[in-house]
């Protein structure tokens, strides 16, 4: 229901309404004038405090501009002056906020079910990630070393086709195996790079699914409509992508 503030032209309009309703010598029941109800809801308002900021409804004050204009003729009142438009000059609309719902025990044992579930499944998915991330060093850090050594080792068995010197096979064996050992290092870290990059990106994801599911509205109802349709928002925004 819209509010408007009571403005002092408001304040002399309601006055002479309710004094032009009184004249009436049969009680008014048409809904688009002032009745009984009416005229005692804006008696207590005027009867207020003039320091007081009151408030009167918007259906009510276009109430008092057809009473008036209806009894202007015959009063010698200007009936211009008492359009809806006029007496609304000055005042301020005053939207009453609507009531917060309470969410239901249902609802709420419902969504922590749904986050307890979802931060689980993000631990699982952030430990995964570590764990490869040590399979990933293991097999590394014990592969290079064997694969320098076989390497050198094979070099150096077949190294009678170009030198039948110790020294030489020796050196080009382990030329070769220091190269190996650098390819591999950097296939290592390019791969350790990446994975970290992706256990990152998760840790991410996880932050901001926490904060979604910590934070995202509900809307509850009195009827069972309302809690499902409630629930399948919140299962849409539970989704793992």
């Amino acid at each position: 229901m819209a509010l408007v503030t009571l403005t002092p032209r408001l304040r002399a309009a309601a006055q002479l309404a309710i004094a032009l309703s009184s004249r009436d010598s049969i009680p008014n029941t048409h809904t688009e004038l002032l009745d009984k109800e009416a005229t005692d809801e804006l008696t207590i308002i005027l009867s207020s405090d003039w320091d007081d900021s009151q408030t009167v409804s918007h259906s009510l004050v276009a109430r008092i501009a057809r009473t008036i204009r209806q009894h202007a003729a015959e009063n010698g009142l200007e009936e211009g002056l008492y359009e809806l438009r006029e007496l609304l000059k000055g005042s301020t609309i005053v939207h009453e906020a609507p009531k917060a719902r309470e969410k239901s025990p249902e609802l709420l044992a419902l969504l922590q079910k749904a986050r307890i579930d979802q931060e689980n499944r993000d631990y699982v998915r952030m430990v995964s990630g570590v764990a490869g991330t040590r399979e990933l060093y293991s097999n590394g850090t014990s592969r290079t070393p064997n694969l320098s050594i076989a390497v050198f080792a094979a070099v150096y068995y077949f190294g009678d086709s170009i030198s039948n010197d110790v020294c030489v096979k020796t050196l080009i064996g382990l030329a070769c195996a220091l190269v190996v050992a650098v390819a591999e290092g950097w296939f290592f870290m390019r791969d350790w790079l990446a994975l970290e990059n992706t256990i990152h990106q998760s840790h991410t994801n996880l932050s901001i699914s926490t904060t979604v599911v910590s934070h995202a509205p509900v809307t509850t109802g009195n009827g069972n409509s309302h809690l499902n349709h409630s629930l399948s928002e919140m299962e849409e925004r539970l989704k793992i992508p």
